[in-house]
């Protein structure tokens, strides 16, 4: 009986999931840090997997700057509806000072945060998205950090797998 008040009734079997969509993000020639090798081709293959299997609509950023990568992330907030679905994917070196990590764009510098993307201004980012669903991948160091402290509770009161994953 619970279920059946939970299931919304389809007519005409169309069953409307929204719009996917994923930004694809890879750093990987550093101007002050140590070069990586495979991020870009990690996104480019990720974008033909949600494209040619998922039917995703995907950008890739390539080396990105601080600015552009932010102003990449505003686009999306202002064009995404509630019945869209969105995918953030990033590769590329992260670092942890005072207790917070933070993503490193192409410009980073070691001695200077100013060019660091806090994992706070990304979360706050994605609260300003309307999408109906939202997925982070960090591959970085400190990607943890991302979701420490997020306090989420479901439609039902009870906690979100993302709470019950930071108790681990």
């Amino acid at each position: 009986a619970e279920l059946k008040r939970d299931l919304k009734v389809i007519k005409g079997n169309k069953l409307n999931l929204g719009n996917y969509h994923a930004l694809l993000i890879a750093v990987e020639e550093y101007d002050n840090f140590e070069r990586l090798k495979s991020p870009i081709k990690d996104v480019s293959r990720i974008s033909k997997i949600l494209t040619n299997r998922y039917n995703f609509k995907t950008q890739i950023l390539k080396n990105p700057s601080r600015r552009s990568l932010l102003k990449k992330l505003n686009e999306y907030s202002k064009n995404l509806t509630l019945s869209d679905n969105f995918i953030l994917y990033f590769a590329g070196h992260g670092v942890q000072k005072s207790n917070e990590g933070f993503w490193l764009t192409v410009e980073a510098e070691k001695i200077s945060d100013i060019d660091w993307v806090s994992n706070n201004t990304i979360v706050r980012k994605l609260r300003e998205m309307k999408a109906n669903n939202i997925l982070v991948m960090a591959d970085t160091c400190f990607a943890g950090t991302l979701t420490r402290g997020i306090r989420s509770k479901n439609k039902n009161n009870q906690d979100t797998p993302v709470k019950k994953l930071n108790e681990t």
